[in-house]
């Protein structure tokens, strides 16, 4: 009797606590979607034309521009350029159609040649002299690039500081890059740097607060058509019901990869203050929240609660 009525108090008690902490786990999932009635946009590039050659090797990024709209199919509006001799341009032109928009999120995906270029290109020429030093001139830039279909160069991080002129509450990136080391051409010197392949962070970066809602992931891996980083990235994708953790893409796609045995890798860079990216879903699903698995609701995740209640109560009598 009086054993009976305290538990069945104490299990009252545990349901409305548990309602509570539900409830509020609810609304912080709210608070963290910023607003999600605003724009979702992206930007993809598949160069597969590099000088007057075609490359069989890269036949197989048009394959990845379809697979990429697949997977941004939720977004608003996606465009998809070919075979650019000026990304630089085909980036500026599309940030300022969207500059004065509310943009929630934005995704720039790129497929094509990259290098990471540790090989400066000067002109011999084109120096100033003071005293006994010399200042040559840069042709090329140093650092992570992506390749136009001229033979130019494009760096990274030009291409994220024209990105944040969207003013976009989130940023994503997925390079998808055949790698070269160096790049030049053979009537310039070529003088070899240390290689900088991170966006140094300083307190005087007029972009330093842009940097920590930005996400850069990118396949280091050899040019191979049918192994490409946005192919196993789409794997995945289907895997996790279309969803996935950002901070979980890297580690599922080298997995994906490893018990496939192909011998290809990815990376991201990612600036972490907190929990800021802990509950994001890619590719920018209405919610901003925890994925539940499939098939699960309210009911089960009350019904798990009641379970794991009466095992307490059990254990308490």
């Amino acid at each position: 009797g009086m054993v009976e009525k305290k538990n069945t108090k104490k299990l009252a008690s545990l349901k409305r606590n548990s309602s509570l902490r539900l409830s509020r786990r609810k609304s912080e999932m709210k608070s963290t979607t910023k607003n999600s009635n605003g724009l979702k946009v992206a930007l993809i590039i598949v160069n597969r034309k590099h000088g007057t050659n075609w490359d069989s090797k890269y036949s197989g990024f048009k394959s990845d521009g379809d697979l990429m709209k697949d997977m941004l199919s939720s977004y608003d509006e996606v465009v998809e350029e070919e075979n650019v001799s000026d990304i630089d341009l085909v980036v500026k032109d599309f940030c300022d159609k969207y500059k004065n928009n509310k943009v929630d999120h934005l995704h720039f995906h790129y497929s094509g040649l990259g290098v990471e270029n540790s090989m400066m290109e000067i002109d011999p020429y084109g120096y100033s002299k003071m005293d006994t030093e010399k200042t040559f001139v840069e042709i090329t830039p140093t650092c992570n690039c992506l390749v136009n279909c001229s033979g130019d160069l494009y760096t990274v991080d030009a291409l994220k500081k024209e990105l944040y002129k969207c003013n976009s509450a989130w940023l994503t990136i997925t390079l998808d890059c055949c790698r070269k080391r160096g790049f030049g051409g053979g009537k310039s010197e070529l003088l070899s740097v240390r290689e900088n392949q991170i966006l140094s962070v300083s307190a005087s970066d007029p972009y330093l607060d842009d940097q920590k809602n930005v996400a850069v992931i990118q396949g280091t891996h050899n040019c191979c058509k049918d192994q490409s980083f946005t192919k196993e990235l789409y794997e995945v994708y289907k895997n996790e019901n279309g969803e996935i953790p950002i901070l979980e893409i890297v580690r599922k796609v080298n997995q994906s990869w490893r018990v496939r045995g192909i011998h290809q890798i990815c990376k991201h860079q990612i600036i972490e203050i907190g929990n800021n990216w802990q509950s994001y879903m890619w590719p920018a699903s209405d919610h901003i929240g925890h994925q539940m698995s499939s098939g699960s609701s309210k009911t089960d995740i009350m019904d798990d609660m009641n379970k794991m209640m009466e095992d307490v109560l059990k254990r308490m009598e």
